[in-house]
């Protein structure tokens, strides 16, 4: 649940939008997934050297 209470009616579930409702401390998604979407994310028990595949 989003948690607020004022009197607008739009909201586009991000971040950027919970900051200017004044609503960010309660901001439940993922806050800095947008800026990782376009990077290769390793998973593994150790990332592969620099330019190594």
């Amino acid at each position: 649940e989003c948690g607020y209470g004022g009197g607008e009616t739009w909201c586009d579930r991000t971040y950027a939008r919970c900051v200017v409702l004044a609503n960010s401390d309660n901001f439940g998604g993922f806050r800095w997934l947008p800026s990782i979407v376009d990077k290769e994310v390793f998973w593994g028990p150790q990332a592969p050297k620099y330019g190594e595949e």
